[in-house]
């Protein structure tokens, strides 16, 4: 990945000894994606996405609400 990792705008990936750079576009902050996703599946009429299922929803929230006692986080 190019600098500022979390940020970064193109990816350089090695295959068979040969170099392959992909732009990546600049789309904003925070969760961006997942809002376009949500929008792309309401203007479907999906009630799921295909990328991210309910499960699996779930299954990220279960892991960070273990991270956040791992480490005493709490929101009152």
């Amino acid at each position: 990945m190019h600098p500022r990792f979390h940020h970064c705008q193109a990816i350089t990936v090695e295959k068979d000894g040969n170099l392959e750079t992909l732009e990546i576009p600049y789309t904003g902050l925070g969760y961006y994606h997942e809002i376009d996703e949500a929008v792309a599946c309401l203007k479907a009429g999906k009630l799921e996405s295909e990328k991210m299922s309910h499960q699996h929803s779930q299954d990220l929230i279960g892991l960070l609400d273990a991270v956040r006692s791992l480490i005493g986080l709490r929101f009152d």
